[in-house]
């Protein structure tokens, strides 16, 4: 990378974290916290760039590559070699977004409206019950788990009759700063991969299109708020009805299944400083 590249990409990496950094100083992380997560994501994403070039990463060769201490290097090779020998953690309870979306998507759930139905735990007909939408998905976890958290995290609520409604088309766990952490995480990450590719790549390899318009008024903002809440999940719902079609075809081709996707739509504002306006 050239001397110039490198002061741009400096600048626009400052900008880049600067919400980041706001996050977490409001959740008491500190200047040297930071600098130790991110000794550790250079030293990961240094090994990876080595593996993917097919060369064996040591401590010097990292050293040099990252910039962090050759100390702290072959402690984070000496740790990764004693974890190869720890046999896997048991799987945790996944997050409820494939439970929602299977809810809003799969026409078995749905109404004549569109709109997601009110399910019962169980049914003489499975193929419409709460269990039957769980077990479809996966059957190492039982569905009374997956209701208990839904249940916990807002995003099901049982009326009088004991059916289960949906609160949500969208799996949003307001009140769970962990659940709320791992959208974060999945969500922005993806972002920032895509972001990333294109930039070292031509052409880009990933689809990265944005709207941008200024001169707004809080009105205005809602209504583009609405649009995007109405249209924008039609747009995600038939992505994800169109994938399982997909995901389907690709299971009768063993060997072909081994990717995965994220497709997302967000929304930003803030007060502009001056009369930009586009």
């Amino acid at each position: 990378m050239t001397d110039d590249k490198k002061i741009l990409l400096k600048k626009a990496l400052g900008k880049i974290i600067l919400p980041l950094v706001r996050l977490m100083l409001s959740h008491g992380i500190t200047y040297r916290e930071f600098c130790d997560i991110g000794k550790e994501v250079f030293f990961a994403a240094g090994r990876d760039m080595m593996k993917n070039h097919h060369e064996k990463p040591t401590a010097s060769q990292l050293t040099i590559l990252t910039g962090v201490h050759r100390k702290d290097i072959a402690a984070f090779l000496q740790r990764e070699n004693d974890l190869s020998h720890v046999p896997p953690a048991p799987k945790n309870l996944p997050a409820g977004a494939a439970v929602v979306a299977e809810w809003i998507c799969n026409p078995s759930y749905l109404g004549k409206d569109g709109q997601p139905k009110a399910l019962p735990y169980s049914a003489e007909h499975p193929e419409a019950s709460f269990s039957a939408l769980v077990e479809g998905l996966s059957t190492d976890i039982r569905p009374r788990a997956y209701l208990d958290e839904l249940k916990r995290l807002g995003i099901i609520a049982a009326d009088e009759a004991g059916m289960l409604r949906l609160q949500t088309e969208a799996f949003i766990p307001s009140q769970d700063f962990a659940e709320k952490l791992k959208m974060f995480e999945r969500n922005l990450g993806a972002h920032l991969s895509a972001g990333a590719e294109n930039m070292q790549k031509t052409p880009s390899p990933f689809f990265e299109r944005s709207a941008f318009h200024g001169g707004l008024s809080p009105e205005g903002l809602a209504a583009l708020r609405e649009i995007l809440n109405t249209d924008g999940m039609e747009f995600l719902k038939k992505v994800y009805r169109h994938a399982e079609e997909l995901s389907g075809e690709a299971a009768k081709t063993p060997g072909t299944n081994n990717r995965r996707m994220t497709i997302g739509l967000y929304m930003y504002d803030e007060e502009t400083p001056n009369a930009d306006n586009h």
